[in-house]
């Protein structure tokens, strides 16, 4: 007699799959989510450091240092922040969460930030990550992601 397997009510063997796209590019989602992630499960100093020498690593043999990837990384950083922080935090993120529209409330548009820098393009235009023009640069993403609502107290 042969044994009948039990299906999983959710058989995600037929279910279609979309990709995940944040201000028409899929690389964005996946930033975010692996930077929500990490935060969420060790703490945002890791995340931080790890998107950073991911970006200098693509700067050297890649596609280039990504302004706007590190963006995608800081609002996910954030986003596990308010995820874990405190339960009190997690109920206004879930909340907030609850009555969104779309992903722009939660990732600030970067777009108009500067990518595709090579290194040598990079250490021409930032010197290092500790010069005064990149942190001008993180500062004013922090300071979008400062102004997204679902940020906001």
């Amino acid at each position: 007699m042969r044994k009948k397997f039990l299906q999983h009510p959710l058989n995600l063997s037929n279910q279609k799959y979309y990709s995940a796209f944040v201000y028409q590019r899929g690389d964005l989602a996946q930033h975010f989510m692996a930077s929500a992630a990490l935060t969420a499960s060790v703490n945002g100093q890791l995340s931080t450091a790890m998107g950073e020498e991911k970006e200098l690593r693509d700067a050297a043999k890649g596609s280039g240092f990504s302004f706007i990837d590190l963006a995608a990384d800081k609002a996910g950083t954030r986003f596990g922040e308010a995820a874990t922080v405190s339960s009190e935090s997690a109920r206004r993120l879930q909340k907030a969460m609850s009555e969104i529209k779309d992903y722009s409330a939660f990732i600030p548009d970067p777009r108009d930030l500067p990518e595709h820098m090579n290194e040598a393009e990079f250490k021409q235009r930032f010197g290092s990550t500790n010069s005064p023009q990149y942190q001008h640069v993180l500062q004013m993403i922090d300071e979008r992601i400062n102004q997204l609502v679902i940020y906001q107290e």
